[in-house]
């Protein structure tokens, strides 16, 4: 009776550890498929759109593991205390690993937003210092919506990647066409001054052809009019 006593006791305590350890193993895989379901779309992020690609291998290693783990909780349910552990440390990777890739992704945007902010600065003040200054002012219109959208993007916390770069490219070539209306305004304004400069010289050469022309007439009529008479001689 003792002994069935203590083998019922050292049943209830082996089922009770059992019991527990399965508790713990369900909870620790129930949390693996979670950390599992969010690093899906980390792994998506191409490697261009993080600050270190290395994290990228990093969580894709972690995954790899992490469900190795998995298969390894369905096949080897006797085994719950163990596996427990070892989902529990393949579910702190891939969280750890996640985190960083969608850390580096908010570095990454950060710094295309910075380069933005400053390309927007630029083409401000291209903006402003060239009104009534350019011979098309259209791309002043083109140069204000392009900073304009760039603002907005600039006022988004989950701004698209891809959007902030193609921003970038429409504030600097917007820009750049404003500039070069600039330019041809500039050259049109030298070509105009270069006209009337001209036409002013040829008016004072006109002039003075004709004012040479009139003093000589005046001398060759007053050379007439001074013109000495001999008088005739007398027949005394």
């Amino acid at each position: 009776w003792w002994r069935h006593v203590q083998n019922q006791n050292d049943l209830d305590q082996a089922a009770s550890l059992c019991k527990t350890s399965k508790t713990k193993a369900d909870k620790a895989f129930s949390e693996l498929q979670s950390a599992l379901s969010e690093a899906k779309p980390a792994q998506q992020i191409p490697q261009g759109d993080v600050s270190d690609p290395t994290v990228l291998e990093t969580l894709n290693s972690a995954v790899t593991k992490a469900s190795s783990a998995s298969e390894t909780l369905n096949a080897n349910a006797s085994k719950n205390k163990q596996i427990a552990r070892a989902s529990t440390k393949a579910k702190t990777n891939v969280a750890k690993a996640t985190k960083a890739v969608n850390d580096g992704k908010a570095e990454k945007v950060e710094f295309i937003k910075h380069e933005l902010q400053t390309a927007v600065t630029g083409a401000q003040k291209i903006y402003d210092d060239s009104k009534g200054v350019v011979l098309d002012d259209s791309t002043r219109t083109t140069l204000q919506s392009a900073i304009d959208q760039a603002n907005a993007l600039l006022q988004q916390d989950d701004a698209d990647l891809n959007e902030i770069q193609q921003s970038i490219t429409d504030v600097k070539d917007a820009g750049d066409a404003v500039t070069v209306s600039m330019n041809e305004y500039t050259a049109q304004q030298k070509y105009l001054e270069q006209q009337r400069q001209q036409q002013q010289d040829d008016q004072n050469d006109n002039g003075n052809d004709l004012n040479g022309s009139t003093n000589s007439q005046i001398g060759d009529s007053r050379g007439h009019e001074t013109q000495p008479t001999h008088p005739q001689g007398s027949d005394d």
